[in-house]
């Protein structure tokens, strides 16, 4: 992988960076991790606002499918969290429970 780096960079670039860190694609399980701590901040977010927010498992399932991509990784997930992605108002049924806290 670094050489292609070195290969496709001059050198007179390649010597301005303190290093070079190699990353590895994430398996689902990373983006699942990732999703879960998204929505337990928006769960959170929402308790401070008087709401009582569970995210279904098929919306949770939903996210992750949509929220991955081999190019962007997890960058997607805060899209599609959001509904910033087309196509997520059409999940929005797969909350269970969104009620004002009384």
């Amino acid at each position: 992988m670094l050489s292609e780096v070195r290969s496709f960079f001059s050198p007179e670039l390649l010597n301005r960076f303190d290093e070079t860190v190699v990353f590895q694609r994430l398996a689902r399980r990373d983006v699942a991790a990732i999703c879960q701590l998204l929505m337990a901040e928006t769960v959170s977010r929402a308790a401070e606002r008087g709401l009582d927010v569970r995210v279904a498992p098929p919306l949770m399932e939903h996210i992750i499918e949509e929220g991955y991509s081999d190019e962007y990784g997890a960058r997607p997930l805060r899209q599609v969290r959001t509904g910033g992605r087309a196509g997520v108002r059409a999940c929005r049924r797969r909350v269970r429970v969104l009620t004002a806290s009384g």
